[in-house]
């Protein structure tokens, strides 16, 4: 049987294909565009990451410069303290000898009213008697260490090289194992020199002890004052270490 298709049929069905192919090609438009946009967005987020990454290497080599700083600042303040404990050295020396020769020019005054002979002593100069009693410390020789840094501060009481005796006397009872003993002393320098350049490390040495002795809390006061009021200090770096491990 022939088929036979109308005019108006014919048209109905080109339309119908019109808008189908129509609606087709609507939706890759919208499908290309959106892949265009996702793409845009994507090559912005990588061009954020790129800044991120350059802005983090940055500040990591910041932070690289600023422990190097540190550490050499750390260094410097350690030879400044051993330029310092040289001088001071000094200057106890000059004020002994000084008031030697003072004692020495009364003998001789008063020597025309005495009958009896004057006997001079040669005693050690301070620099000299911290000296052996230092070498006695660096030596392991704790004990004769602890004997000559009390026999110093009997002697010199407000010498200045005294506030080191007494960290040095202090270190070598934590020695030891002393616990108690040195915790003693390393207060006593607290409360006797706090104007001493040696008075952070102290403050360290006694947060140990109180660590050794189970007194946490009040060791983490005294790393925490320790950051607070000398930031700059290479105490403060260990405190800092001390406090994250607990």
């Amino acid at each position: 049987m022939a088929l036979f298709v109308n005019k108006n049929q014919i048209s109905v069905f080109l339309f119908l294909a019109s808008y189908f192919l129509l609606l087709t090609s609507c939706g890759c438009i919208a499908t290309s565009r959106e892949i265009v946009d996702l793409r845009d967005e994507i090559n912005q987020l990588q061009i954020k990451l790129g800044d991120l990454q350059r802005n983090q290497a940055d500040l990591s080599e910041k932070m690289d410069s600023v422990n190097t700083n540190m550490v050499v600042l750390s260094e410097k303040l350690d030879e400044n303290k051993n330029v310092m404990s040289l001088v001071s050295q000094r200057l106890d020396d000059v004020e002994v000898g000084i008031t030697s020769k003072i004692g020495r020019m009364a003998e001789k005054f008063s020597v025309q009213e005495s009958s009896e002979p004057i006997k001079l002593t040669g005693a050690l100069p301070p620099s000299e008697l911290y000296r052996t009693a230092y070498d006695d410390f660096v030596g392991g020789k704790f004990d004769l260490a602890i004997t000559g840094f009390k026999n110093f501060l009997e002697k010199y009481p407000e010498a200045t090289l005294s506030p080191y005796a007494n960290y040095y006397l202090a270190e070598s009872h934590y020695a030891k194992s002393q616990w108690e003993t040195a915790l003693g002393e390393f207060e006593t320098i607290e409360k006797k020199y706090p104007n001493s350049d040696i008075i952070v490390s102290a403050k360290f040495k006694r947060a140990l002890v109180l660590e050794r002795l189970g007194k946490l809390p009040e060791a983490m006061n005294v790393f925490d004052d320790i950051i607070k009021n000398h930031p700059n200090s290479h105490e403060a770096l260990n405190s800092a270490e001390r406090m994250k491990k607990r």
